[in-house]
């Protein structure tokens, strides 16, 4: 399979397409996070390289919505898109909260 092919997984249940369409409309909002603590700052590329991995592996993490004849479809992503920042001298509540707030792209 070529990288522009979709690979499509499956149309999705009513409870996921109600749960998109509520994150659409911040109705149901989903923030994941991953807290990790080290006893040296982790730098940028150190924790990318681990998302990456951690991409790799999950396959939940690979899987995203889209448009099939109509319908609302699960399909595995095009490639690793990670979206993440390291936050330091915060609150994780803060930033959580924070979070919450944002729309992700599901597609």
């Amino acid at each position: 399979m070529s990288s522009s092919e979709v690979q499509w997984l499956r149309p999705v249940t009513l409870t996921e397409e109600l749960m998109e369409l509520g994150h659409r409309n911040r109705l149901y909002l989903t923030c994941y996070t991953l807290h990790l603590a080290s006893c040296q700052p982790l730098h940028h590329d150190l924790v990318y390289s681990g998302l990456t991995h951690l991409f790799r592996k999950v396959e939940v993490l690979r899987v995203c919505l889209g448009q099939r004849d109509g319908q609302l479809w699960l399909r595995q992503m095009n490639g690793c898109n990670l979206d993440f920042k390291i936050v330091e001298q915060r609150k994780t509540e803060e930033v959580e909260e924070e979070l919450t707030r944002y729309i992700y792209n599901t597609s």
